[in-house]
Parts: structure tokens; C-alpha cells; sequence
């Protein structure tokens, strides 16, 4: 298993950063290794909400369907599977004195025959996620 966690202050209220972030379909926006999202069910995040996303892994593209699986006023954890691939991420809004932080927690696992690739797997999904991060801090940072 791989896992990133980071947490990033914005000067956002809690519900816009809650509403923005569990709009899974908005990852496109501070994600460079995601190519094309959209969301299967317009309006609010609700539980069993879908979202598409086409993520880039070197030349091939491959295409996860997140699902939310948990939901409550602060927190919103979504979850794709496929043959080979578990991603699991859970994001959380906390509020803060002028602003809120947005606590961001995912887990790859790679299942079946892949497992065995974990380690390769690791080293590259730090890369992703830390340049993610920096997407995500100056998105969080705009008024």
C-alpha cells in the first residue's frame, strides 16, 4: 500500500472548501495526473455519488470510477476498485480561526498478481501526489 497525507490551510470557510473538495470531479483542477474527471451525479455530494476520472501513469491512461462511500458535514471519503488498483481517499474540512484546513489522506493498493509492484508503485504515487499538493495549496490560497 502506498499513502499520502497532507494538510493544507485555507483562508476558505469550511463549507466552500468542503463543498469543492467532495465534488470529486473538481480534481482535474489541482491534480496534474488526472486528464479528465466528471461527476455522474450533478449537484451536492451525497453518499453513492459517482465521479469518472482518466488518470495519466506514464503513456497509459486509466480510468477510475469513484464512488462516495462515507459522508458527513466535515469529512467525505471516495473509493475506486479495479482489477488491480484500490484508491482510497478520505478528505476531511476542518474549521480554523480565518479559514478552515483541508486534511487530504489517500491509499493505492495494488491488488491480485500487481501486488507484488507495491514498492514501484510507491515511489511514483509520492511523486504524483506531492506535485498534486502544490496544485492544491495555490487553489486553496485563492480567494
Amino acid at each position: 500500500m502506498s499513502r499520502f497525507v497532507t494538510s493544507v490551510a485555507s483562508g476558505w470557510t469550511p463549507e466552500r472548501a468542503f463543498a469543492y473538495m467532495s465534488d470529486f470531479s473538481n480534481a482535474r483542477e489541482w491534480d496534474p495526473s488526472v486528464v479528465a474527471a466528471r461527476s455522474l451525479d450533478p449537484g451536492p455530494a451525497r453518499l453513492g455519488a459517482a465521479f469518472d476520472l482518466t488518470v495519466a501513469m506514464g503513456d497509459r491512461r486509466l480510468a477510475l470510477h469513484y464512488v462516495i462511500t462515507e459522508l458527513t458535514g466535515v469529512t467525505v471519503e471516495l473509493l475506486a476498485e479495479t482489477r488491480w488498483l484500490r484508491s482510497r481517499d478520505r478528505i476531511t474540512v476542518t474549521e480554523e480561526p480565518g479559514g478552515c484546513r483541508v486534511t487530504y489522506d489517500a491509499r493505492l493498493t495494488l491488488r491480485g498478481i500487481a501486488r507484488p509492484l507495491s514498492p514501484l508503485l510507491s515511489s511514483s504515487f509520492r511523486r504524483t501526489a506531492t506535485a498534486a499538493l502544490v496544485s492544491l495549496r495555490r487553489i486553496l490560497s485563492a480567494p
